[in-house]
C-alpha cells in the first residue's frame, strides 16, 4: 500500500516495496509448477524458505506506510475518526479488487474463494490502524506482541473436535478448523496443503502482528534523526528479532501457513535488516538510482499486483489453437513452450516468470512517467 505523501517518501521504502512485489510476481508466475527451483517454493508446512519471506515483508512495509498515511492525514487537520474513515474507504477498494479477480473465472458463488492476499492486507490495515491512531509507538509494539501471543495461546489451549489442544497439523489446528467451519468450500483449493487456506481467518492475527511491527518502526523512519541513527535503531531490533525467532523455533515451529510467532519474529527481523541496508544505500549514500525499476514497482504496488494477478488468471484460462493439428493449449502453455525451448527444466520456468516480471516493470515505469513522480 503506497500511502506516503509524495514529498514525504523514503526512497528505501519504495525500493523495498518494489523488491517485494517483484519477488511476489516471480514466485507466483512460474512457467511449470513441476519444475521450480527450491528457493522459489514455499515450505510445504513447517519450515522456512526464501519464498516465505515475501508476503510478510510486504505487510511489514504496509505497516510503515500505514503510519505515514495516518500521521500525514492528522497533520493536514483531519481528526482521527476522519483519518480512519479515509483508510476504510481504501481498504474496501482492496477487498473489491481482489474479489473482482475471481468473478470472470469463478462464476459460481457456491465455491468462490473469499479470503485472499489483498483481503488480508485490507483487514490487517483496518485493524492495525486503531493502535497506530491511539497508542504511542511503544503501545503499537506491545499490540503486535499481544496479537501474536493471544493467537498462539488460543492455538495451544483450545482443542478442536477429534484432536488435541496444540495440534499444529493443517486439519487439526484451530486455524484450520475455524476456516473449515466458517468458510467451507470458499477456501483456497490449489495450495501445497489441500483444503487449508493460507490467508485464513484466525492466522490473520499473526499477519496483523507483522503489520503492527512495521508500524512501530514508522516513527523512526519518519523522524528528523540522522540516517546513521535511523539505520542503527532499525537494524539492532531487527537482529534481536531474528535471534529470537530462530532460538525459539524448536518450541514454536516456523510456519507461514499458521503465521506462527517465530515466523513473525524472523520475518520482521529480516525486514528490518533489509530496510536498514536499503536506507544506507538509497537514503544515506544517495545511490537509489541503481534500483530504478524496483522503485517504479514500489510506487504502484497494488496496481501492479492486481494486473499481474489478473494476467496470470487470464493466461491459464484463455485457450488457443496452435499448429496445423489445431491442438488447444492455454495462453500460458503457449508462451512457456518458447521459454522452455530456450532453456529446459526449472531454468525455463524461471525465465517465463522473468519475462512476466519484465512486462510488469514496463507497466510500472509507464505509470511513473504518466504520474510524473
Amino acid at each position: 500500500m503506497t500511502v506516503e505523501n509524495l514529498n514525504d517518501r523514503s526512497k528505501s521504502l519504495d525500493i523495498f516495496r518494489g523488491l517485494a512485489i517483484a519477488a511476489m510476481i516471480v514466485v507466483n508466475n512460474q512457467g511449470d509448477w513441476t519444475a521450480v527451483y527450491r528457493p522459489l517454493r514455499h515450505a510445504v508446512w513447517h519450515g522456512f524458505a526464501p519464498a516465505d519471506m515475501i508476503y510478510p515483508a510486504f505487510l511489514f512495509i504496509a505497516g510503515i506506510s500505514l503510519y505515514y498515511y495516518l500521521n500525514s492525514a492528522i497533520e493536514k487537520g483531519f481528526g482521527r475518526p476522519k483519518a480512519y474513515a479515509l483508510l476504510l474507504s481504501r481498504t474496501l477498494v482492496l477487498i473489491l479488487l481482489c474479489l473482482s479477480l475471481n468473478i470472470p473465472f469463478d462464476l459460481h458463488i457456491s465455491d468462490m474463494r473469499f479470503p485472499g492476499v489483498l483481503q488480508r492486507i485490507a483487514l490487517c490495515l483496518t485493524i492495525s490502524a486503531l493502535p497506530v491512531l491511539f497508542f504511542r509507538p511503544s503501545g503499537v509494539f506491545i499490540s503486535a506482541i499481544a496479537f501474536s501471543a493471544l493467537y498462539w495461546i488460543a492455538t495451544c489451549l483450545i482443542a478442536v473436535p477429534g484432536t488435541f489442544a496444540g495440534d499444529l497439523t493443517a486439519n487439526g489446528s484451530l486455524a484450520g478448523y475455524i476456516d473449515s467451519a466458517l468458510l467451507g468450500p470458499h477456501r483456497y483449493r490449489y495450495g501445497s496443503v489441500p483444503e487449508y487456506d493460507p490467508e485464513g481467518i484466525l492466522s490473520t492475527m499473526g499477519a496483523i502482528s507483522t503489520t503492527l511491527l512495521g508500524s512501530s518502526f514508522g516513527p523512526i523512519l519518519r523522524s528528523d534523526a540522522s540516517w546513521p541513527g535511523k539505520i542503527i535503531r532499525i537494524a539492532i531490533p531487527g537482529a534481536l528479532l531474528i535471534i529470537m525467532g530462530l532460538a525459539t523455533s524448536e518450541i514454536v515451529p516456523l510456519n507461514k501457513h499458521l503465521w506462527t510467532p517465530t515466523y513473525v519474529a524472523l520475518t520482521a527481523g529480516i525486514s528490518c535488516l533489509t530496510l536498514s541496508l536499503l536506507c544506507f544505500i538509497a537514503d544515506y549514500k544517495g545511490q537509489g538510482r541503481f534500483f530504478g525499476f524496483f522503485t517504479a514497482l514500489g510506487m504502484s504496488p497494488l496496481i501492479i499486483y492486481y494486473l499481474s494477478s489478473l494476467a496470470g488468471k487470464i493466461s491459464v484460462n484463455l485457450k488457443l489453437s496452435t499448429g496445423p493439428d489445431g491442438v488447444t493449449v492455454t495462453l500460458k502453455q503457449h508462451f512457456f513452450t518458447i521459454t522452455s525451448g530456450l532453456v529446459p527444466g526449472p531454468a525455463g520456468s524461471l525465465l517465463y516468470s522473468l519475462f512476466f516480471l519484465m512486462i510488469c516493470v514496463a507497466i510500472a515505469v509507464a505509470i511513473r512517467h504518466i504520474r510524473k513522480y
